[in-house]
Parts: structure tokens; sequence; C-alpha cells
């Protein structure tokens, strides 16, 4: 029959609550990373829309002057 003592269910425990804060820390830092590959792609997004209306003006001031 197998029994578990007091020490070993301690440790288990332990072991429990290390993994469990090792999980949160792997989310948390997997949230943060997320934020800023979300943030990076706003501002890539925000440089594409102002270098569209850049070529977008241009374009207009060529068949005005033409």
């Amino acid at each position: 029959m197998f029994t578990l003592s007091s020490h070993s269910v301690a440790v288990s425990c332990k072991k429990a609550r290390v993994s469990a804060a090792d999980a949160d820390m792997c989310v948390t830092e997997a949230v943060s990373r997320l934020e800023s590959a979300i943030k990076a792609n706003e501002d890539l997004l925000a440089l594409v829309d102002a270098l569209q209306s850049q070529i977008k003006g241009k374009r207009l001031a060529q068949y005005r002057f033409v």
C-alpha cells in the first residue's frame, strides 16, 4: 500500500504552486509580447496611411500642373 507523508504532500503542493506561478508568468509575458506586437502593427499602419496620403497628394499635384 502506498502512503503519502506530510513532507511529500507539502513538496507536491509547493511544486504545484511554483508551476502555477511559472504558468502565470508565461501568460503575463505572452500578453506583454502581444500588446507590443499590436502597438507595432498600429504604428506600421499609421505609417502606411501617411505614405499613401503623400503619394495621393503628389499624384493630384501632378495632374493639376499638366
